[in-house]
């Protein structure tokens, strides 16, 4: 059992995309808890967050508080598993605990997560626009390794055990996603590898960005995105053949059934 974590900010249109993802490609999700940590930024954006609500009735709606660490630690971590997802994530392969990889993870100690977001796909650094190194194999010394196969406390799709975790959610100093992140690349448990599928099971669709911290990427809006749910439109799942863990797509789009 795992307990996943979305966080999410202005992107009902891209959460709903990454949540009917999930149902599609994450066997037994229903027996897994959600849980969404939630913020808008106006009257438009909470409309979308609560036409979600009433959908997706399986997941954990948080309202994001003026403590965002206050949030994230009143979660009850109940599984041995924990994962994060941020919203502009979509699955586009099956996933089950009952994977291979899954079950590598499990078994030895010595690695610190399974990463859902690299495999051998992964060539290219989106942002850096340069090959990335690949590992020889799908377990590897993550201290060794170039990049992204050198990025084990990614809140993007990477299975950690929660004991591993636990004290770094409860100790540490942050009060965003993005911080959060920084908190977990800080303290790193002492596991020597990562492990991962042969063809990455998630990827980040860049099309905008809805925080304080600048990244590369494309020009479709938040604020376009939420239009278009709210007049609705949803996203249309496609088969994504990414070759970065940070990928950009022009999405296309169909009515809301």
């Amino acid at each position: 059992m795992i307990d996943n974590i979305i966080f999410s900010k202005d992107r009902a249109c891209q959460l709903d995309l990454l949540l009917r993802s999930i149902i599609e490609y994450y066997d037994k999700y229903q027996e897994q808890n959600f849980y969404v940590i939630y913020k808008h930024s106006d009257d438009d954006y909470k409309t979308g967050y609560d036409a979600l609500i009433a959908k997706y009735t399986w997941v954990n709606w948080i309202k994001e508080s003026d403590s965002f660490k206050s949030d994230l630690c009143n979660i009850n971590l109940a599984n041995e598993y924990t994962t994060f997802f941020v919203d502009d994530n979509v699955f586009k392969h099956p996933f089950s605990i009952d994977d291979e990889e899954f079950t590598a993870f499990i078994k030895s100690k010595n690695i610190l997560c399974l990463s859902l977001m690299l495999g051998k796909n992964i060539k290219w650094a989106y942002e850096l626009l340069r090959k990335v190194i690949q590992p020889e194999c799908n377990v590897w010394k993550w201290r060794d390794a170039d990049i992204d196969f050198n990025y084990p406390m990614s809140v993007c799709g990477h299975v950690f055990r929660r004991n591993e975790i636990i004290n770094i959610i409860a100790d540490a100093d942050y009060n965003n996603p993005n911080s959060f992140e920084d908190a977990l690349v800080r303290n790193p448990p002492d596991c020597e590898y990562m492990v991962c599928y042969n063809e990455s099971r998630i990827v980040e669709i860049c099309v905008n960005s809805v925080s304080d911290v600048i990244n590369k990427h494309g020009k479709i809006t938040a604020k376009a995105l939420n239009n278009r749910f709210l007049d609705g439109q949803q996203i249309v799942i496609e088969n994504i053949n990414n070759d970065s863990v940070h990928y950009e797509h022009w999405y296309n789009y169909e009515k809301i059934i």
